[in-house]
């Protein structure tokens, strides 16, 4: 991951795949509604074997191009990561337009308005999510410093829904009204956007492994992120059931526990906690028997 940025830059980082109106279109809206364009950079990713982007059309020298193979999205988007040099990060697609005025303004002044610098920026994009998911969001280097990673690195990972679980539960989302968008998403049944190849293969691989099952699998990764971020803020994970035995546990004998036994504690459900418990009681008998077992031979 680079470690080079720019006090107050914003990278804006978008995979995208044989749609050059929507690329044209978005650099646009971009830097046209932008209070400080020197100020915003944006990272296309692009397939090799995609020949229908329009290089010779753009000539902003904010924009950049990084080519590779084809990859799912969440791979993708840490890619562009290591390229960004923005102190502020976005993860979008090409199907979205900026509406609002000084929409750079209002992201900066949020994370000004953050000590920490640790919450999730987003707004509304007209669609029927509304303000429950943050499907284009904006996070600071410090979360990604916290967490290792800018999304998520699984195949097809719904990198949104899971930034904005992990988000709402450390009470860091912030959403704001006067951040406009336009998702021009075939889901959003807008009559500029239509069912093309990208979102036809997009949507055959997720009906074919249904990213939301795994998703639910990896819950103790999501909890795994809010450990690390609340160590950051300096504030208490929220108690959920789920986890409840093992917070109570750590509540009356976390003196007893480095930050290593206390992560790996906090990061148990219930039941893999009990498990936990009688994999160390068995160990701690056994250890017992064989001390008694070699006094009794003295």
């Amino acid at each position: 991951m680079t470690q080079i940025y720019t006090p107050g830059k914003i990278s804006i980082l978008c995979p995208t795949r044989g749609r050059p109106e929507n690329v044209l279109r978005k650099i646009e809206s971009v830097f046209k509604t932008a209070t400080k364009p020197n100020l915003v950079e944006i990272i296309f990713y692009v397939d090799s074997d995609d020949l229908t982007f329009p290089n010779s059309k753009i000539t902003n020298s904010n924009v950049k191009v990084v080519t590779g193979p084809r990859m799912w999205l969440s791979i993708l988007q840490n890619v562009l990561y290591t390229h960004a040099t923005g102190e502020i990060l976005m993860y979008t697609g090409d199907d979205v337009i900026f509406e609002s005025q000084s929409w750079d303004q209002i992201i900066r002044e949020e994370f000004d308005s953050s000590i920490d610098k640790l919450i999730l920026v987003y707004g509304s994009d007209g669609g029927f999510y509304g303000e429950r998911i943050a499907l284009h969001g904006f996070l600071h280097r410090n979360w990604i410093d916290a967490v290792g990673c800018w999304v998520q690195p699984g195949r097809a990972v719904p990198y949104d829904f899971w930034l904005t679980e992990t988000a709402r539960q450390l009470g860091k989302l912030r959403y704001r009204e006067d951040l406009k968008f336009t998702h021009l998403h075939f889901r959003q049944g807008d009559k500029a956007s239509k069912f093309d190849s990208t979102y036809a293969a997009v949507s055959s691989l997720h009906s074919s492994f249904r990213p939301l099952k795994t998703y639910k699998k990896i819950a103790r990764e999501r909890r795994i992120d809010r450990v690390l971020l609340s160590e950051r803020i300096n504030s208490k994970v929220i108690l959920e059931t789920k986890y409840l035995a093992s917070e109570i546990f750590l509540k009356i004998f976390k003196s007893k526990f480095d930050i290593v036994k206390t992560r790996r504690i906090k990061t148990l459900s219930n039941l893999n906690f009990a498990l936990y418990l009688f994999k160390n009681f068995v160990l701690l008998l056994w250890n017992l028997t064989y001390k008694l077992k070699l006094k009794h031979k003295k």
